[in-house]
């Protein structure tokens, strides 16, 4: 069962690859091919060599990451949302990654590539959120007024009374001078 799943793993894995979807426009990683056509063996932090190289290349469609290997052999690490910007460790691209600059870009292109669906279904959710809280806060302040009018004395509510009373005359007398 154990080589049954392995070899699935490999022809999915041939599949990604003959498909071109791995992103790298057709180019063979020095570190997946000898030329031969078999696989050096890696092991990138104890992990198997397909399952590392699997997961290296899924954070690097994340991360929009190219690496490319200078003259010297060394491996550059270049992000397609800033072509002029590049590392010379992972662990350098990956402290940037976490910064708010990074994460931002990588929100503008992902709201760059949401289809119409999409932006549907989040305006819609957006609705639904926005009339939540508008009721909720219609409730909230009804019981706020109804503790400040149960919190009035009679008197205070006399004096409110009387009050409202000499407004709604001085009105009335406004308007008779207005009219005659």
């Amino acid at each position: 069962e154990a080589e049954e799943a392995e070899e699935a793993e490999e022809a999915e894995e041939g599949e990604e690859e003959e498909d071109g979807e791995d992103g790298e426009d057709g180019e063979e990683d020095d570190d997946q091919s000898d030329g031969g056509g078999k696989r050096k063996e890696l092991q990138v932090d104890g992990k198997d060599s397909k399952r590392a190289i699997f997961e290296e290349r899924q954070w690097e469609k994340k991360n929009f990451v190219k690496k490319i290997s200078s003259e010297n052999g060394t491996t550059i690490y270049k992000t397609e949302l800033l072509p002029d910007l590049c590392f010379f460790s992972k662990e350098q691209f990956k402290q940037f990654a976490q910064g708010k600059r990074f994460k931002r870009l990588l929100a503008d292109m992902r709201k760059g590539l949401r289809t119409y669906n999409e932006t549907e279904k989040l305006r819609h959710k957006a609705e639904a959120r926005r009339t939540r809280l508008r009721q909720k806060h219609e409730g909230q302040r009804r019981e706020k007024r109804k503790a400040k009018q149960l919190a009035l004395s009679k008197d205070e509510v006399e004096h409110r009374k009387a009050k409202f009373a000499a407004k709604k005359q001085r009105r009335r007398s406004r308007k008779a001078a207005e009219q005659g």
